[in-house]
């Protein structure tokens, strides 16, 4: 029997009592609430194709051990340490897989998701907003937009919870070794974490301007499509291209 799909609706993950904002870590966990589990799979196989890491630097120094002290070691420990290198290495390929797999289908499912609803909510406008807003600002809200939204996703379920999770494992091994310098490690991640903040106001502002340019940008491209035929009725192709590259050059000053 097939399993049911996920409905494309994100309507409700929207909705938020009138006059607050939603932040973007909530609104994230509202899109992928229907989805933890391949998120935790995605995490649980990193995890195990990432053990090499981890394992390789602890085997590497048994055998030197062995290598070093044959009288304390027999020749059974060196190659149990060989096979579970080999064992190590080997489940890498597989695991990656898998987590790769799952990251995608969240993703893919949440950005096929927000098209969907953003196709949905244009198709409920009244006419004469659709009169008012240009085409090309439109398009590149269903593009642009939620390529952004996407960009982000893989962020946060391929690079920041993995480091997330190294981070954890490295604390664990060297508490397990060496207290003073796992008190480095745990000092350094509050220290990241005030940076981030210090720095995200500008950044989230900067990043908002490139965004509504990029639409703008985006409207007047699509208006000048429309209006070829007319331009070239008048010898307007000229005016036309400096409005455009104008455009342009703007986004990649503010992108700079």
């Amino acid at each position: 029997m097939a399993r049911p799909e996920i409905s494309l609706d994100y309507s409700k993950v929207f909705e938020n009592e009138q006059g607050t904002k939603i932040k973007p870590f909530s609104l994230l966990a509202r899109l992928y609430r229907n989805h933890m589990g391949k998120v935790a799979l995605s995490a649980l196989f990193f995890t195990i194709k990432n053990s090499p890491t981890w394992v390789l630097s602890i085997v590497t120094a048994n055998i030197i051990n062995i290598v070093s002290y044959p009288e304390r070691h027999s020749m059974n420990e060196f190659w149990i340490n060989m096979i579970l290198i080999v064992i190590v290495i080997a489940q890498n390929i597989p695991t990656h897989t898998l987590h790769v797999s799952y990251v995608s289908k969240a993703v893919r499912h949440v950005e096929a998701g927000l098209r969907s609803t953003l196709v949905r909510k244009m198709q409920q406008l009244s006419l004469s907003y659709h009169g008012d807003m240009n085409a090309g600002k439109l398009q590149s809200k269903v593009l642009r937009d939620v390529e952004a939204v996407d960009f982000l996703s893989r962020q946060m379920l391929m690079t920041i919870i993995p480091a997330t999770i190294n981070l954890a494992i490295v604390v664990v091994l060297t508490l397990y070794n060496s207290w003073m310098v796992a008190l480095f490690f745990l000092l350094m991640g509050p220290t990241g974490i005030f940076l981030v903040r210090f720095f995200n106001t500008k950044m989230s502002q900067r990043n908002r301007e490139v965004r509504k340019n990029i639409e703008e940008m985006s409207g007047k491209v699509s208006e000048t499509v429309e209006m070829i035929p007319v331009t070239r009725a008048h010898g307007l192709e000229e005016v036309e291209i400096r409005k455009v590259d104008a455009a342009l050059e703007n986004i990649r000053d503010r992108g700079h």
